[in-house]
């Protein structure tokens, strides 16, 4: 998983905010994170990467040279804020989408059960099967010695309220 730093869009509700800035984050250079990725993969047999953000169109430009050094064997899932007519019209924009064998895009609702909810799924070249992006509904709940527990996950609403009370 790669996670973009940089998102403008401020989808209301956004469970990321801190990835919006440009300023936060570790800046690593295009060849030496392509690197690290492939060789990640080829120690763990991952068979892809998935790029997420912040929003990594943000960054399209450095996103596609960074898919042209990878192992051609990755597949490539993308998470996008941008709508698709949005993508259609930027010729950076779609030389990324060209490089990636499924991306889901759309604005992030707070509203929506599931943050996949809403959004366009694009499959290119049928490495990436529909079935394998059903949203699930899990969620992961650690609780330390103090006082505080981290949720991560999207529970459903209902879930989630009755575990709050």
């Amino acid at each position: 998983m790669v996670w973009t730093q940089g998102c403008a869009l401020a989808c209301e509700g956004c469970f990321n905010p801190d990835s919006h800035a440009k300023a936060n984050g570790e800046i690593i250079e295009v060849p030496a994170l392509a690197r690290q990725v492939n060789a990640s993969a080829r120690a763990s047999g991952l068979r892809g990467l998935t790029l997420s953000g912040g929003e990594p169109l943000a960054q399209a430009r450095a996103v596609a040279h960074l898919l042209d050094r990878l192992d051609p064997a990755l597949d490539v899932l993308l998470f996008t804020g941008h709508e698709l007519a949005e993508i259609r019209r930027s010729s950076v924009m779609r030389a990324v989408i060209a490089r990636c064998d499924a991306v889901l895009a759309g604005r992030y609702s707070a509203a929506n059960d599931h943050p996949f909810a809403g959004k366009s799924l694009l499959l290119r070249g049928g490495r990436i099967r529909a079935d394998e992006l059903t949203p699930h509904h899990i969620i992961e709940l650690v609780v330390g010695t103090g006082p505080n527990a981290t949720v991560t996950g999207y529970p459903r609403r209902k879930t989630w309220t009755s575990t709050k009370n």
